[in-house]
């Protein structure tokens, strides 16, 4: 097991070498790591903590001060999009159905 963590850290810090490091200091645990440029859960840690954010805004612990428009929608990239999208319409769901 612990070779296997030893790996991990090798791959890692091979691929900062490579990629080039971005600190981060995560706004859901507040941990402070060194991740790629390219890290797909920036500016989070983990997925853990990418998915504690996006339940927050699904049950209204974060607001914004006007509601989104179809522009705001049309800035995210694709993926981003749908899935918020596709989240809202659950919790809408799930609403309706209580």
């Amino acid at each position: 097991m612990q070779q296997k963590e030893q790996q991990n850290d090798l791959a890692l810090h091979a691929t900062l070498a490579i990629v080039g490091a971005v600190k981060i200091n995560c706004p859901i645990c507040k941990a402070q790591a060194e991740v790629p440029a390219d890290f797909d859960v920036r500016p989070f840690c983990s997925a853990r903590c990418k998915k504690i954010d996006l339940l927050n805004w699904l049950e209204g612990n974060y607001s914004l001060p006007r509601e989104l428009s179809a522009e705001d929608l049309d800035q995210l990239p694709p993926e981003q999009r749908d899935e918020l999208l596709e989240n809202a319409l659950d919790a809408t769901k799930k609403q309706s159905s209580h």
